[in-house]
């Protein structure tokens, strides 16, 4: 059984020749062509019932839901990677490494933002989002992937950087609901920065949303990195023999 919207309309489709044994299971594929009309976010449920011709003794582990966002057209999907890093952190430089190994697979599908944690490069909104997500204080170098909430079982979304781009190859194939186009002006005299946004939304229903605007700086130098990998020349050899600390150390994609 099949329904679109809490059951407004049941669909049922019969199952024969099925013997499931007691606490058995079985796998079915069903290929159902679903025909939405309007643009919006529906609700697709699917519930087995009279499974071996009789009633089922327990309905309360027979339903699945989930989301079917339908849009209007589709948006090119990119992904936001932050990364917590501190000048302090001795194992924090492998992680623009493996950011410019993902920078030459996702190129400019890929925005890259370092926050830097209790050294001279940190901004106060760092430490607010420390305290707005404490799975991110548990050890640098961590990151996040579009802020998404890895464990589905507590709020931990900050991860190692060698499991970066599992998740960022996951979440590059979601459909964006919405078209962003900035137009950025800077005057050099007033230093002032102007930022127009226009958005397209493609599907309702989006909920309580917000616009971010960041500004990153790249090439900082004169803020020696401490450097874990000074006598490894294994792990990563662009390290090894580069002083602890690294005192011409270049750091990228810094938070302003």
């Amino acid at each position: 059984n099949y329904s679109i919207d809490s059951r407004k309309t049941v669909e049922t489709r019969m199952i024969d020749n099925l013997t499931i044994p007691v606490l058995g299971e079985e796998t079915i594929f069903i290929e159902e062509f679903l025909d939405f009309n309007e643009i919006g976010a529906y609700q697709l449920e699917v519930w087995a019932s009279l499974p071996n011709g009789f009633s089922d003794s327990d309905e309360s582990n027979d339903t699945q839901q989930t989301y079917v966002t339908i849009l209007q057209n589709s948006a090119e999907k990119n992904v936001l990677l932050e990364n917590y890093t501190g000048t302090w952190c001795v194992y924090c430089p492998r992680s623009p490494i493996i950011i410019e190994d993902l920078q030459s697979i996702y190129e400019n599908k890929l925005i890259v933002v370092s926050h830097h944690v209790n050294d001279p490069l940190s901004i106060p909104a760092t430490n607010e989002l420390l305290i707005a997500i404490p799975s991110l204080a548990n050890g640098l170098p961590s990151g996040t992937i579009d802020r998404y909430q890895i464990d589905s079982n507590s709020f931990s979304i900050g991860v190692e950087p060698e499991v970066w781009n599992s998740y960022i190859s996951e979440r590059i194939n979601h459909l964006s609901p919405a078209d962003i186009q900035a137009q950025i002006d800077f005057d050099q005299i007033s230093r002032k920065l102007s930022i127009d946004a226009k958005i397209n939304f493609l599907t309702d229903d989006l909920g309580d949303l917000r616009i971010n605007a960041y500004v990153t700086e790249s090439d900082i130098s004169g803020y020696p990195q401490a450097n874990a990998y000074q006598s490894d020349p294994i792990s990563f050899p662009e390290l090894y023999q580069a002083g602890n600390p690294i005192l011409d150390y270049q750091h990228k994609h810094v938070l302003r």
